[in-house]
């Protein structure tokens, strides 16, 4: 990738000290690594380098994600990849950043874990769109809230779930 310099890293190190001019830190099936470092530590700049990693090496081979972040899970997860890359995180400030520039992002590493959301939440958008007041469409929110609570329509997973759908 030209503008980007490889460096030989320790896998031992693949957590620390990893610098924001590094946009990615690649596994190598031989265990050795390279981190690819960019001139400017800046988001954006960070972001095209990504962005042009990804690209690549998409069409290459088969594409897994996953959260595992240190080399023994990765290692264990994925025994036979050829390749892993580690990217450098996002926080959600840089993501609305990126969003206000109209930056093209590689897909799937400004995901972030939200608790506490619903999923399937099929409200109906014309009882927010209506003339009525804020007030009064909470009230017919809360109404509608009570009414699945009371049928049991509503499960609540305290623990991480995999929801698998029908």
């Amino acid at each position: 990738l030209p503008s980007t310099t490889p460096i030989d890293i320790n896998l031992q190190d693949l957590n620390t000290n990893v610098s924001s001019h590094v946009a990615a830190i690649c596994l190598l099936h031989d265990q050795s690594a390279l981190a690819v470092r960019t001139p400017a530590e800046d988001v954006a700049s960070r972001t095209s380098v990504m962005t042009d990693l990804v690209d690549q090496y998409l069409s290459l081979g088969r594409l897994q994600r996953t959260a595992a972040t240190t080399y023994p899970e990765i290692q264990e997860r994925f025994p036979h990849a050829a390749l892993v890359v580690l990217f450098h995180p996002y926080t959600p400030a840089e993501i609305i950043h990126l969003a206000q520039l109209g930056q093209r992002v590689p897909p799937g590493v400004t995901r972030h874990i939200i608790g506490g959301r619903a999923l399937r939440l099929n409200y109906p958008l014309l009882s927010l769109r209506s003339n009525e007041s804020l007030e009064a469409k909470n009230v017919t929110l809360q109404t509608w809230l009570h009414e699945r609570f009371t049928n049991r329509d509503i499960r609540y997973y305290a623990e991480s779930t995999y929801l698998f759908d029908e």
